[in-house]
């Protein structure tokens, strides 16, 4: 089921650029980095590509990211005070990503 779903995430989050259809700007490694330099995590331990619920969207801390794509790449890890935090990292721009304790 999980195969069929990334696929079809990337396709949905798609946006049209001159006439072709682009996917995720943010790769899973880009989004793994700054998962890891940006909060500290020693341990990944999950990563999805994904819509974010409705609850999730609401919570995210920057208004003007709120206009751009709700599909993020939600990473589950430990930080190193052995934590488990998750990290959201929105799939078109590095800049929109923050940390749910």
């Amino acid at each position: 089921m999980s195969i069929i779903m990334v696929p079809l995430f990337i396709l949905i989050s798609c946006k049209e650029k001159d006439g072709d259809l682009v996917g995720a700007s943010v790769t899973s490694d880009e989004a793994n980095a700054i998962a890891m330099n940006n909060y500290n995590l020693s341990t990944i331990n999950n990563v999805e590509l994904r819509h974010l619920s409705d609850e999730e969207f609401d919570n995210i801390p920057f208004e003007e990211a709120k206009d751009k794509t709700p599909v993020y790449f939600v990473i589950k890890g430990i930080d190193k005070n052995k934590k488990e935090v998750i990290v959201f990292v929105n799939s078109n721009e590095r800049n929109f990503n923050y940390i749910k304790y």
